[in-house]
């Protein structure tokens, strides 16, 4: 039996609030790589990618991703994000959401973008006592307390929750420098609801208008009922950029009534 302290963790330390100790307790996150720069994807356009990230060693998150713009400023998203599954700690997640973006000089060489990110997740993780025990009243000299006794703890448990985040974005000609900072909520089964957050810096940069690479570091931290805990991290993803369904320029074909008319239209 083991009194719950707070957990904090160091880039570089040999111990992680994700990889040790035997009263870490956390449900997982939702989506955990940054999405880069704001202000990537138009009206019409999609992007598939991905990110990944994480704190030291084997602590590496992350997962695909799909975007579309339906507006200028408005963009859904899905995908999913995944760590050590199968391993106590570990988590699986799914997540849809929506994108509102504020770029009104997006076509010009430098300008500035901002974003908000909402969305939901759900799926598989966590961890409960470090994985090998669960949450009790302390008795004794421990009364009064928390303590992590051992037993049954949660294998895979079921996990939902939220996040929300906000984004800036400087861009210059091919490349940006951008800060984001994402809150996230999350519970699972028989494990207590849990808080992260994070802020992040970062550089992007496009390649041949199609690709977009970005990566950076920052802080994430998390924090609930039995732990808390803090670290730096670090960041990166690619995505690719296309318009779904376009033909090539230029290639003829004919429109509604052409054959009739006697009219080809030419597709820009």
């Amino acid at each position: 039996m083991q009194i719950l302290p707070n957990d904090y963790f160091v880039l570089g330390a040999i111990t992680l609030l994700f990889t040790s100790g035997c009263t870490t307790t956390y449900a997982p996150p939702i989506r955990m790589p940054q999405y880069g720069s704001p202000g990537r994807v138009d009206q019409g356009r999609m992007e598939v990618g991905g990110g990944v990230g994480g704190l030291s060693g084997p602590t590496v998150w992350g997962g695909p991703s799909i975007g579309y713009g339906v507006r200028d400023w408005l963009a859904i998203e899905a995908g999913g994000d995944f760590y050590s599954v199968g391993k106590p700690g570990g988590w699986a997640m799914g997540f849809g959401g929506m994108r509102l973006t504020y770029a009104p000089k997006r076509h010009r060489k430098i300008y500035s973008a901002l974003d908000g990110e909402f969305g939901l997740g759900a799926g598989v993780g966590g961890m409960m006592c470090g994985g090998q025990g669960y949450v009790t009243d302390g008795e004794g000299e421990f009364e009064g307390q928390k303590v992590c006794r051992e037993g049954p703890t949660p294998v895979n448990p079921a996990a939902f929750g939220a996040y929300t985040g906000i984004g800036y974005g400087l861009h210059l000609s091919f490349f940006s420098l951008f800060a984001r900072s994402r809150v996230q909520t999350s519970i699972a089964d028989r494990i207590p609801g849990t808080l992260w957050g994070n802020f992040n810096l970062g550089m992007q940069f496009r390649i041949a208008k199609h690709v977009d690479i970005y990566g950076g570091g920052g802080i994430v931290g998390l924090i609930n009922r039995y732990s808390d805990g803090y670290g730096w991290t670090w960041d990166a993803g690619l995505v690719v950029h296309f318009e779904p369904g376009k033909n090539r320029k230029g290639v003829q074909r004919r429109g509604p009534g052409a054959a009739r008319r006697g009219k080809l239209y030419v597709q820009r």
